[in-house]
């Protein structure tokens, strides 16, 4: 009714802002900010992007992987990375840094912690979470 249209992206950024502007919401709680889809397409095993649910490691393989079947789990994030040159270990970084695996598929952008809500708000601006 008059309004311009958006895309669902810009939608999302407009919700987590709205979300993450109200301090009642911000002083009892710590953000972080990820995403997953199923699979995890980059890592097959002839090293190419498995961006079908039918690829190694896509989506369907991976919510029917039984390590007891020969059907390894599929790895979503792996684990927690110190930020580039950073002379910290992971845990005395965290929350900064990521996940070591940061694809299409699966990341985890933002570490959870006290000032999470300010580094979403940062990454949403910056384009970093696209």
């Amino acid at each position: 009714m008059g309004s311009e249209s958006k895309s669902r992206w810009d939608g999302v950024k407009a919700a987590i802002r709205a979300v993450l502007s109200d301090s009642s919401i911000t002083s009892g709680a710590h953000f972080g900010f990820g995403h997953w889809n199923a699979g995890h397409g980059l890592l097959n095993d002839d090293g190419t992007f498995g961006n079908s649910k039918h690829a190694a490691f896509g989506g369907k393989y991976c919510h029917h992987s039984n390590p007891n079947k020969g059907r390894p789990n599929c790895e979503y994030y792996g684990v927690w990375e110190a930020p580039a040159g950073s002379d910290e270990t992971a845990t005395e970084a965290h929350p900064k840094g990521q996940s070591s695996l940061c694809h299409p598929d699966a990341c985890l952008m933002v570490g959870i912690g006290p000032e999470g809500h300010g580094e979403i708000t940062k990454a949403i601006e910056s384009g970093a979470l696209l």
